[in-house]
């Protein structure tokens, strides 16, 4: 097949093997790789044939993504894959969903053969399964294991899931893939893609914790370590096979150590894993010591991706004050959190500190909202707090990304000019955060006291610090309930930007 290749962003490169005797990969046939950059106009396009050999593409950046358009003439479905550490080629699927004999509809999941007089369940059924029931529960009791083995068991993935969370683009040749795919105030759900011969260092879950696994694709074995002072000296005290389908409850693993492993040499695995209380972080025992992992979350069809009702995204929010790990989110994802979470009477202040905290945004999303604001004829935004501003000090430049009833949602670009502090000050009557995504920033609090402007605190917040401001205190003596205000300056020669929410929202922010 022709295979044509247009980047939307970042850069992948490909890499030509030669054929081995035995018709496996041989030597590397290029003395550099091709690469491919959507930056740059005449190396965003990339063609690729078999008649040119065997061919590898990777990403060759460890932190910036890379998307990529492919079309095939004549289409095809499957390709030989050779594994890097040699041996016969096998095939394997590619990451269509669906068939052109199946007019558009999904096909059988991979694990499909297994006929059953009752359709098993979607991993968002028995996520919104689990979740309904764990609300049931009175204060401060856990749902029963047997429980969640009952709704487990059954579970299987949908086709659309298994596109989602674990089709081929999820598997990697160096370890397995490990997402978050619900989490909520009780259970975390976590969906792993093991290649073959992968496994996870030895570790523990924390004492408390309780383990549901189930094996939807492949084979896993559960092994568990002997104690001993040091990693090194924990040896397998035992094993246990489990096969596809199986579903078990771990109860030693919260302070046994223990790992998983997929030991077949040929096939992948594919695991579903839940936790209670949520589990998002990992701690691994390695020879260099402890390691932590957090667990990304994936938002994906028909997982949290999908609708739930105003009470299981509160209690998704709450959750993250109790859990570890990275949200990574666009700027609309924040906006649909915080208007769910916002608009309830219970809003905790704490759970939208922990969503700042763990929430991760592209850079280059917060810049082309700026380069559009500064775009000829875009409006600027002007935040009118009553508090004047410092004649002929610069301000920064604001760009409004949210004005919903219950918060307002700003991104501040601050620059230095002119040897000049960029200064804002902000008085607000409410709660307000302040994440800074790129640069530095100097927070001062001033309190109007009867001898004039006092100074309360002083603080410098990084990047990727945050800083909350709660009320202010109730007046006294019938003085002015605005009685306190923060002051933010920017010094640095490199720019800043930083993301701020105000709730209830400022009726002061308006376009000029």
């Amino acid at each position: 097949a022709h295979c044509f290749i247009k980047m939307l962003s970042g850069k992948l490169t490909e890499r030509h093997f030669a054929w081995a005797p035995d018709g496996s990969a041989g030597p590397e046939a290029d003395a550099e790789p091709l690469t491919m950059d959507a930056s740059v106009p005449s190396k965003s396009v990339g063609f690729m044939h078999d008649s040119l050999g065997l061919h590898r593409v990777e990403n060759p950046s460890s932190e910036e993504a890379a998307v990529s358009l492919h079309i095939y003439s004549p289409p095809f479905q499957e390709c030989l894959v050779f594994p890097p550490t040699g041996g016969p080629p096998r095939t394997a699927p590619m990451v269509s969903v669906f068939d052109s004999g199946s007019n558009g509809q999904p096909q059988a999941s991979p694990t499909g053969g297994r006929e059953s007089l009752e359709a098993p369940q979607s991993l968002h059924d028995f996520c919104m399964a689990l979740s309904e029931q764990s609300q049931k529960q009175e204060a401060g009791t856990r749902l029963d294991s047997n429980v969640v083995m009952d709704l487990l068991m059954p579970t299987d993935m949908s086709p659309m899931e298994w596109a989602s969370f674990a089709s081929p683009a999820h598997f990697s040749e160096f370890h397995p893939v490990q997402h978050v795919t619900h989490c909520d105030d009780e259970f975390s759900v976590i969906v792993t893609c093991w290649s073959p011969g992968q496994s996870v260092p030895a570790h523990t879950v924390g004492r408390g914790r309780a383990m549901w696994l189930k094996v939807v694709q492949g084979n896993l074995c559960y092994e568990e370590f002997s104690g001993g002072l040091f990693p090194w000296e924990n040896g397998v005290e035992s094993q246990k096979v489990l096969a596809e389908g199986s579903t078990s409850s771990m109860e030693e693993c919260g302070v046994r150590l223990h790992r998983l492993v997929n030991q077949s040499d040929t096939q992948p695995a594919v695991s579903v894993q839940v936790f209670s209380p949520p589990l998002t972080q990992f701690t691994f025992n390695t020879v260099n010591g402890t390691e932590r992992k957090d667990i990304h979350r994936l938002l994906g069809h028909g997982g949290i991706a999908a609708p739930v009702a105003p009470k299981s995204m509160a209690a998704n929010m709450r959750g993250l004050v109790r859990t570890a790990g990275c949200w990574y989110l666009s700027f609309s994802g924040l906006k649909a959190l915080l208007q769910g979470h916002l608009s309830r009477p219970d809003a905790s202040d704490a759970a939208v500190s922990a969503l700042l905290r763990k929430a991760v945004f592209n850079p280059d999303e917060w810049r082309e909202r700026l380069v559009q604001g500064a775009a000829p004829g875009a409006q600027s935004l002007a935040i009118s707090d009553g508090e004047p501003s410092i004649a002929g000090v610069p301000t920064p430049r604001y760009v409004l990304l949210a004005q919903e009833k219950h918060y307002t949602m700003l991104l501040a670009f601050w620059e230095h000019r002119s040897h000049e502090h960029c200064v804002a000050r902000v008085r607000s009557s409410g709660r307000s955060w302040t994440l800074v995504l790129e640069g530095e920033l100097e927070e001062r609090t001033f309190f109007q006291g009867s001898q004039g402007p006092e100074l309360r605190r002083v603080g410098t917040l990084k990047e990727d610090s945050l800083s909350f401001v709660g009320n202010p205190p109730p007046a006294s003596g019938g003085g002015s309930p605005h009685s306190e205000w923060t002051e933010r300056s920017h010094e640095s020669d490199s720019p800043c930007v930083s993301l701020h929410i105000y709730c209830p929202q400022l009726p002061e922010a308006r376009f000029l």
